[in-house]
């Protein structure tokens, strides 16, 4: 049982952080957007 349960919680680890680096992909892809349009903002000005 702890074997099977070690295994399945270390998947979940596993798929845990995938998904953590996806999202800081992500939330790193919006940053440098909302950066560039601030700066446009800025040189409209």
């Amino acid at each position: 049982i702890f074997e099977v349960l070690g295994i399945s919680l270390f998947e979940c680890y596993d798929m845990t952080e995938k998904l953590y680096n996806e999202v800081n992909e992500i939330v790193s892809e919006i940053n440098n957007f909302l950066n560039e349009e601030s700066s446009d903002e800025r040189k409209q000005i």
